[in-house]
């Protein structure tokens, strides 16, 4: 039982610092933490590719990943930035139905924090109209990281 809070509370203050969560309680926040479930990634894989279709977003626990972008199928991706431990990818998949925008692959080792969009609608489904109503914000938060 130790374990399982201290577990708990780790996923907590991962969560609380996402700015998507920014309005849940508490017990929301511990009822998404219970719910998310661990995943490690090696070195060189692919946690998603770009125009695939999302149901999950990710917290990085553990590790660095590099977001690329293809801008025209002529071209190359290009690196549009890394995340390291605490940042967050894959939050429109929560709230929208937008293919991704960007492949996101392990730099090295890698443990994220996955919660499936299933879960959390279930879990938060009446605060989904407050966290669309500040999708701009978040947007623009989003394109200061990346």
């Amino acid at each position: 039982m130790d374990s399982s809070t201290r577990r708990r509370d780790l996923h907590v203050g991962l969560l609380k610092v996402v700015p998507a969560f920014a309005n849940l309680s508490t017990f929301e926040l511990s009822t998404l933490a219970d719910a998310a479930v661990d995943q490690a990634f090696a070195a060189g894989d692919v946690i998603f590719k770009q125009g695939d279709s999302g149901d999950q977003f990710y917290l990085i626990k553990k590790g660095t990943v590099v977001c690329t972008q293809q801008q025209r199928e002529e071209e190359d991706p290009v690196e549009i930035g890394r995340l390291d431990r605490g940042a967050s990818f894959g939050q429109f998949a929560l709230l929208s139905d937008r293919p991704r925008q960007a492949t996101v692959t392990a730099l090295g080792e890698v443990v994220c924090l996955i919660l499936d969009r299933t879960v959390y609608t279930r879990l938060i489904g009446p605060q989904i109209g407050v966290l669309r109503r500040n999708m701009e914000t978040y947007n623009t938060f989003v394109s200061n990281i990346i």
